[in-house]
């Protein structure tokens, strides 16, 4: 009952710190439309109540990708430290879904930055910038050699080391898996049928096409870099098992929500008679 606890207080903390950074980046409406496509699906209905890390991970993240982007845009150095410090647990939580949300403290543009080529490179080597993804990630390195080191002790535990060709082939798989149709099937349906839903995945592609209209349209594409890259990367995880799909699963309802608030917009709108 702890644990199950413990893991439903990671879900309304990561719906917490959702709805804190699409509010920032996209204003309230589509924040709280973020949030009841994040929580009101099969996803959450499943996992929420279960005794798992993937929601601290989630929550950790999404704190970090929010304390980060406030540091970029200029709103104090005190967001640094809490950008690096959520970042430290998620990284030490769960490393892929870190990753995941590192991607879009990385490449969205922050509110003056220059729209050009060499301002966008210039922000990215920005030591500052470079540690909130390196120490984390260094973090996590220590801490997997460390389990690695016990796991050693045990002739029953060796094959759960990061070096074995166990934990390659669930991460990475190999390059037959991901040309696997029934794999791709299985990643598919984790992300249409659990993640989002089929109706929601309509409003996907054209939530992102209707944000590319908006200021700062480098946050919802780097949301989609931070679906789809790590899914990539770490394929043989996300085929396996359908609970890997929630280190995806905030992106792609901010990215919907974008749509969902365009047309309630729209609709509102006085029409003049034909």
């Amino acid at each position: 009952p702890a644990m199950r606890v413990a893991g439903l207080v990671s879900f309304v903390a990561a719906a917490a710190a959702l709805w804190l950074l699409v509010r920032d980046v996209a204003g309230r409406a589509v924040a709280f439309a973020a949030v009841a496509l994040f929580t009101l699906t099969p996803l959450a209905f499943l996992w929420s109540r279960t005794s798992k890390i993937e929601y601290l991970a989630v929550a950790a993240g999404l704190a970090y990708l929010w304390a980060g982007l406030r540091w970029r845009d200029g709103r104090g150095a005190r967001w640094w430290p809490i950008a690096l410090a959520f970042g430290l647990v998620c990284a030490l939580v769960k490393p892929p879904t870190f990753v995941a949300l590192a991607i879009p403290l990385a490449l969205a543009r922050d509110r003056v930055e220059a729209a050009n080529a060499v301002a966008w490179l210039r922000t990215r080597v920005d030591p500052r910038l470079v540690a909130l993804g390196v120490l984390p990630l260094a973090a996590s390195l220590a801490w997997l050699r460390y389990g690695d080191a016990i796991k050693a002790t045990s002739a029953s535990m060796r094959y759960l080391s990061s070096s074995s060709g166990y934990w390659n082939n669930y991460y990475y798989s190999t390059l037959d898996d991901r040309f696997n149709p029934i794999h791709a099937g299985r990643i598919a349906y984790h992300f249409t049928d659990l993640a989002v839903g089929h109706y929601t995945l309509l409003f996907l592609g054209v939530g992102l096409v209707a944000a590319l209209r908006l200021p700062r349209a480098s946050f919802p594409l780097s949301l989609a870099a931070s679906i789809v890259l790590p899914i990539v990367v770490f394929w043989g995880a996300y085929w396996q098992h359908d609970y890997n799909i929630i280190a995806v699963s905030a992106q792609a309802a901010a990215l919907a929500a974008y749509r969902f608030v365009a047309l309630a917009r729209a609709a509102r709108r006085p029409r003049r008679a034909l």
